[in-house]
């Protein structure tokens, strides 16, 4: 029975979207990232380098790693062996939380800059605060 269900349109849509894009640090990256970045230490283990903190990822011990990109997917960045290292988890968690900020951080400006988004406390006593100043001294609530 459950072969015969139908997809509903928005989940089409959904699977679609996600066999047309690669998501982000998928196997794909990470194999792109292994092959261009692998190399041998003293004791000819095949290892990576966390770009990073610079210490080593043993492959063989298993452990964790990602694939991160230099220059951000919000910036254009693609996934090419020249923008993707390989880093520790924790490593890249950091790292990402600093992108992460500073990404918001030049969205907000840029948000700003082009008038998209406005102060949410506008300055006493403008037309957008809501409330004037009469000749006389008095505060009135303006009217809308």
């Amino acid at each position: 029975m459950r072969l015969l269900q139908k997809l509903t349109p928005r989940r089409e849509l959904r699977e679609r979207s996600a066999m047309t894009k690669p998501k982000r640090n998928s196997t794909r990256d990470r194999r792109i990232c292994f092959d261009a970045h692998k190399t041998t230490n003293s004791s000819g283990r095949t290892v990576l380098v966390c770009h990073v903190c610079g210490g080593e990822i043993d492959i063989v011990r298993g452990e964790e790693w990602e694939a991160d990109h230099i220059a951000r997917h919000a910036e254009g960045g693609e996934s090419t062996p020249q923008n993707l290292w390989p880093a520790h988890v924790g490593c890249h968690l950091e790292k990402s939380k600093v992108d992460n900020r500073e990404v918001k951080k030049g969205v907000r400006i840029a948000e700003k800059a082009t008038g998209v988004r406005r102060s949410a406390r506008p300055m006493m006593g403008s037309k957008r605060s809501g409330w004037k100043k009469k000749m006389d001294g008095s505060v009135v609530r303006r009217w809308r």
